[in-house]
C-alpha cells in the first residue's frame, strides 16, 4: 500500500515535467509575437533539469515531450517554430556538461554559446536550403521590410511634423545601411545573452530547490584576463582602413564589450552585496543601470577596469591561495 502511494506522486511529478517540457517547446510557436521570447529560456530549463534530476531523467522526459510538441505543432501548422525551439536545447546540454566537468563559468558560457550558434545556423541553413538567398540576406531583408513598414505607418498617421519625420527617416535609413554590417555581432550578442541567462539563473535557482550549485555566486564571476588583449587588438584593427578587416574588428569589439558588460554587472552585484543594499533598492538600481545606455557604458568600463584594478580583489585572493598551496 505504501509503495502504491509513493508511486502515485512520482507518476504525477513525471507527467507534470513532461507537460512542462512539451509546453515550453510548443508555447513560442502558438503566438510567436507574444510568446516567442520564452524560447530563450529553453536552454535554462534543460540545464536545470539535468543538474536537478540527472541526465537519464531529462532525456527520458524529452523523448516523450519532444515528439508530443512536434505533433501538436504539426496540428497547429507551426512545425517550423517547434523545430526552432528544439534547436535551442543542445545549448542547455552543453552548459550542464561543462558544469559537471568543473569548468569555470566563462568556459561553460563559451561552450553553450558556440553550441547555440551552431544549432542556430544549422537550423536556418536547413530551413533556407532551397532558397536563393543566404541567412544574413534573409535577416537583412526582414529588417529593411520592418523599417520601411514603420516609415509607411508614420507617414500615413501624420503624428509627426514634417521636420521630425525627416529626422526619423534619416536615422532609420542610416540603420538600414549600418545594421547589416554588424549583423553578426547583433545575432551573436543575442545568443550570448541567452547563454548568460542560462548560467546565471540556473546557478541561482538550483540551490533554492535543494540541488548543488555548480559555481560560486554570480558576483564572484570573472572573465579571463587575456580577453582584454582581444578588445585592444580588435579596437586597433577597427581603425585600420579596409572594409573586411574593419567590419570584422567592429563586430569583435561589440561581442567583447557585451562580455565585459556582464562582468560589470557582476561587479555591481558584488558592491551592492558588500554595502548591504536592500533587495528592493538593488532591483531599482539594476533596472536603471540596464535600461539606460549610459549605465551600460559604466558596466563595460567597470568590467574592463577590473582587469587592472581588481575591484573585487578576486585575483589577489586566487594568487594568495596558489601561494599557500605551494
Amino acid at each position: 500500500m505504501a509503495k502504491q502511494v509513493e508511486k502515485k506522486p512520482e507518476r504525477k511529478k513525471n507527467l507534470a515535467h513532461i507537460v512542462l517540457l512539451a509546453l515550453a517547446l510548443l508555447l513560442p510557436s502558438t503566438m510567436w509575437m507574444v510568446f516567442g521570447w520564452t524560447s530563450c529560456f529553453l536552454p535554462l530549463l534543460v540545464f536545470f533539469f539535468i543538474n536537478k534530476y540527472g541526465w537519464r531523467y531529462t532525456n527520458n522526459h524529452l523523448v516523450i515531450a519532444g515528439p508530443a510538441a512536434l505533433f501538436l505543432g504539426y496540428l497547429f501548422q507551426s512545425l517550423e517554430l517547434v523545430f526552432f525551439s528544439t534547436a535551442l536545447l543542445p545549448a542547455g546540454y552543453a552548459a550542464a556538461y561543462a558544469a559537471q566537468r568543473g569548468d569555470l563559468p566563462w568556459q561553460a558560457g563559451l561552450k553553450a554559446w558556440l553550441t547555440l550558434c551552431l544549432s542556430f545556423f544549422l537550423f536556418f541553413g536547413i530551413l533556407l536550403i532551397n532558397s536563393e538567398i543566404s541567412f544574413f540576406q534573409a535577416v537583412t531583408a526582414s529588417l529593411h521590410h520592418g523599417i520601411d513598414e514603420a516609415l509607411r505607418q508614420y507617414r500615413a498617421s501624420d503624428s509627426l511634423s514634417a521636420e521630425n519625420f525627416a529626422m526619423l527617416e534619416q536615422t532609420l535609413e542610416q540603420v538600414k545601411a549600418g545594421a547589416p554590417l554588424i549583423m553578426p555581432a547583433i545575432l551573436g550578442g543575442i545568443l550570448l545573452l541567452v547563454s548568460w541567462v542560462t548560467l546565471v539563473l540556473g546557478n541561482a535557482l538550483l540551490p533554492k530547490t535543494g540541488a548543488a550549485q555548480p559555481w560560486p555566486d554570480y558576483r564572484c564571476w570573472c572573465l579571463p584576463e587575456t580577453l582584454v588583449w582581444g578588445l585592444i587588438i580588435s579596437g586597433v584593427a577597427a581603425m585600420i582602413p579596409g572594409n573586411m578587416i574593419r567590419i570584422a574588428a567592429i563586430n569583435c569589439v561589440i561581442i567583447i564589450t557585451i562580455l565585459y558588460s556582464f562582468q560589470g554587472l557582476a561587479i555591481l552585484a558584488f558592491l551592492l552585496d558588500k554595502w548591504n543594499i536592500p533587495r528592493l533598492v538593488r532591483s531599482l538600481i539594476y533596472i536603471m543601470i540596464i535600461l539606460q545606455s549610459f549605465g551600460t557604458v559604466l558596466l563595460i568600463v567597470a568590467g574592463v577596469a577590473d582587469v587592472w584594478f581588481d575591484i573585487r580583489r578576486i585575483h589577489s585572493e586566487q594568487k594568495n591561495d596558489t601561494t599557500d598551496t605551494e
